[in-house]
């Protein structure tokens, strides 16, 4: 452990002659930068220099991004209070987003998602726990596939689908066994959801030879009257990985993410190991696949883990990142810790994405407290520059290898629950005073060899000699006379 740094430094001047000439102007390079050592191969300085174009799309809410083939979905909330379902997905194109909003069905927001690109669907999840398969590109009620009697999804290894099950527990659906959704029984039509059973729970019924669950009595979304009521195939089987004895109280070994690692196995074929993040644990969970036998503990970490990133080019690492501000790199072949990186401020990593650009390996984590994104070079063990977000804090971050792209979505923390937002000035300033996104946002870094530098947020007003990124003594006078107001969306 004595060759390990905590990879950070601060940042130079946006108008250092040390940038790279095609850098984007929403980076800020690190003050020991120095450019691509050499084995860098041609081609593979649009990460190692951020030559990328940033495009945005608005949302409602803060939510989780995932991408995998040619798609890309969004699961979030919206409406009043955000209590209502969103869910959107399209393809990936090399220039835009195209993402179609699903008609889910839920009763409540859920914030799960996983796609299956051979299947060309979209898996996500209910607040209900409830979850469902949509196809993409198709926004209307016969887009639902399936519908499962479990959740929250945690993600399909092979052809199952799975979702937590409680403490230490994994309950598993064989997509080939499924039934397919029948009709679409909407919740106002039925007048059974004011019964429960003696744990409080909605009384199931039959409604025309289907089992239906009424949750429409303990829903707070507006809109859940038409939500569909179908209660969906009980799970095929289940899997213990935690024994029942640990000295923790259940809500704290809830599975909350599941990755499959090392090489991508052929379509349909389960991977050898998988790993789980287990809410309230400080270390990453290695498990032997299907058998779910535990092989190694991930460990290193003074707080709990927020989130856990794998990269199909890279089978041999893995990365989490914790409450304690730092993230660890992981090689898989001894289980070795290789890297040690650290946010910027004392804040967590709620958010990370191991990245391969053609042959280089890279750590994207999100930068909380200071609303960016940092780039960490792996080969060359130190970090490389800082990414704006529009003065948002990452809570979700995706690598896209084929299109060489960077999702991140950015949380407005000046907007609440209401559609209010508040002067920024009021809470401490600018982080990124040339771009503030006013919302939240999903963003794209799409790095180029030869970058448009004009693709830019509209937001975004840069100019040559912006040099400071600090609170102006205008900015700081019109935090005396801060007032919320409404949001147009809302």
């Amino acid at each position: 452990m004595e060759d390990l740094r905590r990879l950070t430094s601060g940042m130079m001047p946006a108008t250092s002659t040390q940038r790279p000439p095609l850098s984007s102007p929403l980076s800020r390079f690190d003050a020991s930068y120095a450019g691509p050592g050499a084995g860098a191969g041609a081609g593979s300085c649009a990460v190692a220099e951020a030559r990328c174009e940033v495009t945005t799309e608005e949302k409602p809410s803060a939510g989780r991004v995932c991408a995998a083939g040619d798609y890309l979905a969004f699961v979030g909330g919206r409406g009043w209070k955000q209590r209502e379902p969103m869910l959107q997905a399209g393809r990936i194109s090399s220039a835009d987003i195209h993402l179609v909003d699903v008609t889910t069905g839920f009763f409540d927001t859920g914030f799960s998602v996983a796609l299956d690109p051979s299947r060309g669907l979209v898996w996500s999840s209910g607040g209900e726990n409830r979850t469902k398969a949509f196809t993409i590109g198709n926004s209307s009620h016969s887009s639902c596939c399936y519908t499962l009697d479990g959740g929250p999804l945690l993600g399909m290894l092979g052809g199952r689908v799975y979702a937590s099950h409680g403490a230490g527990k994994l309950s598993y659906w064989d997509i080939d066994r499924l039934t397919p959704q029948g009709e679409w029984i909407e919740a106002g039509e039925l007048s059974d959801f004011d019964e429960e059973d003696e744990e409080g729970n909605p009384v199931e019924h039959l409604h025309n030879g289907v089992r239906v669950r009424n949750c429409l009595g303990e829903s707070w979304n507006d809109e859940a009257a038409a939500a569909e009521a179908t209660a969906g195939d009980r799970p095929h089987g289940s899997i213990q990985l935690l024994p029942g004895a640990l000295p923790s109280t259940p809500e704290q070994r809830v599975p909350l993410q599941l990755l499959a690692l090392g090489p991508e196995p052929e379509s349909g074929a389960a991977p050898q190991q998988a790993a789980v993040l287990f809410r309230g644990s400080g270390s990453l969970w290695v498990y032997d696949w299907p058998t779910a036998s535990l092989s190694a503990l991930l460990t290193g970490f003074m707080g709990c883990l927020n989130a856990a990133s794998v990269c199909p080019q890279l089978p041999h690492l893995v990365a989490a990142g914790s409450k304690d501000s730092t993230a660890r790199v992981w090689d898989l072949r001894s289980h070795a810790c290789t890297h040690l990186l650290a946010s910027r401020s004392s804040l967590r990593i709620g958010a990370l994405a191991l990245a391969d650009d053609q042959g280089q390996p890279f750590c994207f984590t999100s930068n909380a407290g200071a609303e960016s994104v940092l780039c960490f070079d792996l080969r060359m063990r130190r970090c490389l520059y800082e990414l704006a977000t529009g003065n948002t804090n990452v809570c979700s971050l995706q690598w896209h290898s084929p299109s060489r792209s960077l999702f991140a979505v950015g949380e407005c923390d000046y907007i609440d629950r209401h559609g209010h937002d508040y002067e920024y000035g009021a809470m401490g300033g600018y982080s990124w005073p040339k771009w503030d996104a006013h919302s939240h946002v999903l963003v794209r870094y799409a790095f180029r060899d030869s970058p448009n530098p004009r693709v830019l947020p509209p937001e975004a007003e840069l100019d040559e000699d912006a040099s400071e990124y600090s609170d102006s003594e205008e900015e700081a006078e019109a935090a005396k006379t801060w007032r919320p107001r409404e949001r147009d969306y809302w």
